[in-house]
């Protein structure tokens, strides 16, 4: 198995500081990188085959680059998924290729007809506040109330919409 490239590999290889590589890969708009340092450093990483490790970022900087995306729909008689879905992944696919062009990746949890919407909604929570998303999409065809009630005690602490 290949060693991991490092910022610290980016660096030495382009013979700049780890902290100029942080700021170009990091995408630190406060620093100021010459077009040129910013390049070099940009095609070293590639060069190399450097990948961004996300959740080591999400610790240092406070922010996943991720965004929760739950679907939460009936498997009732009177549901019809079939009309639901399509609409659903519409939504979800115009919001990951929108947040794509910022460097955001997407979450997408739903229930599934073996688990109630409770059951589902209160484990994909969980998953979502332990990768520590940004934000929460929700799309259900109905909520009810002790469903928003539970949304709203969770301490996801993070925008919902």
């Amino acid at each position: 198995m290949a060693k991991k490239v490092t910022m610290a590999d980016v660096a030495r290889a382009a013979g700049v500081s780890k902290s100029t590589v942080s700021a170009v890969l990091g995408k630190k708009g406060n620093v100021r990188i010459s077009d040129e340092t910013n390049q070099l450093v940009l095609d070293t990483a590639n060069q190399l085959g450097y990948k961004v490790n996300y959740f080591a970022s999400a610790m240092n900087t406070g922010t996943s680059q991720c965004i929760g995306f739950f679907h939460i729909h009936n498997h009732g008689k009177n549901s019809s998924p079939s009309s639901i879905r399509p609409f659903t992944f519409e939504i979800r696919n115009s919001l990951e290729r929108s947040l794509a062009a910022q460097h955001y990746q997407i979450f997408t949890c739903s229930n599934n007809a073996t688990q109630s919407r409770t059951e589902a909604l209160l484990y994909h929570l969980d998953f979502l506040k332990q990768n520590r998303i940004d934000a929460l999409v929700i799309s259900a065809n109905s909520l009810e109330q002790k469903h928003i009630d539970i949304i709203l005690q969770s301490e996801l602490d993070k925008p919902v919409i």
